[in-house]
């Protein structure tokens, strides 16, 4: 089987096989797959039997991986095995620890299994960051103060709605022009464009910030699960002290009232960002896994 490249129109497949599914990793959102298509890893898939197949090619390579077929709930591991030998892969990514436990004797059987945390999710109470209660939460509650002593006049809080987009863009890619170098500010600012491309096709939210009519700061995110929203992105004026936590508490008082948890993703192996993302409290971490057939 050969699997065809992802292009716009092939949301509307995508969204029947994702509509009133409860899953809690974040790749396995429309928003995290169409949006980082085209960057270092080429999208691919293809309808097989009653399965999604999703496979992320790396650009310029013949590395490349499928992530568990869609719907994963009751795929059993030799049905993923004869999957992986008709589209002629090796590797599954993003394999949620729930799916191991649910099948992990047949798993041990037939994978080889590997954590990656790279890829592992921290997940955050959507109270917890929208109050900042407690001594845990104190140096976030300093900041802000800071923050709100000398700027409190000039500040304006909006909601992200389509119109707000291009603003988002703009101070996007003003933030990639003053770093040198960073294929992954560039890669970040191609996907964040795409909030445009697909602004009616996905449910985004957000916050902007804007200090003096001018905006130093967003966070957009979407829906994972009916209980879970993913926060894609959140940039900030650096130079500005306390504008990120302020930001962060802003969105999580945007989304409380409708999810529970809000999902910040993985820290890609990046010591700096996990830090910061532990420095929240994650009330629990999705951790993900690489399977290997052993046949």
């Amino acid at each position: 089987m050969k699997l065809k490249k992802l292009n716009k129109e092939d949301i509307k497949i995508f969204s029947k096989y994702f509509e009133n599914k409860n899953y809690n990793h974040s790749p396995y959102s429309l928003s995290g797959i169409f949006l980082w298509d085209d960057c270092i890893w080429d999208v691919y898939w293809i309808e097989y039997e009653n399965y999604l197949i999703i496979s992320e090619v790396m650009k310029n390579s013949l590395e490349k991986k499928i992530f568990l077929p869609i719907p994963y709930d009751k795929l059993l591991p030799e049905k993923l095995i004869e999957i992986l030998k008709n589209i002629n892969y090796d590797v599954v990514y993003y394999v949620t620890e729930e799916y191991i436990n649910l099948n992990k004797d047949k798993i041990e059987k037939f994978f080889y299994i590997e954590k990656n945390s790279f890829y592992s999710d921290y997940v955050y109470l959507s109270e917890e960051l929208s109050s900042l209660k407690g001594a845990k939460f104190s140096s976030k509650r300093n900041l802000i103060n800071q923050f709100k002593k000398n700027y409190l006049p000039y500040i304006k809080i909006e909601k992200i709605t389509e119109e707000k987009i291009n603003d988002i863009i703009e101070f996007s890619k003003n933030i990639m022009e003053k770093s040198k170098d960073d294929s992954m500010l560039e890669c970040e600012f191609k996907a964040i464009s795409k909030i445009k491309e697909f602004y009616s096709d996905i449910e985004f939210f957000g916050t902007c910030i804007y200090i003096n009519e001018e905006i130093k700061g967003f966070a957009i995110g979407s829906v994972l699960n009916k209980d879970t929203c993913i926060l894609n992105f959140e940039k900030a004026d650096k130079n500005i002290k306390g504008l990120y936590q302020f930001l962060d508490r802003e969105f999580a008082k945007l989304v409380n009232q409708r999810f529970k948890y809000i999902n910040k993703e993985s820290d890609l192996g990046l010591e700096t960002l996990q830090k910061s993302k532990l420095s929240y409290n994650p009330v629990k971490i999705i951790d993900s896994f690489i399977l290997k057939p052993k046949i």
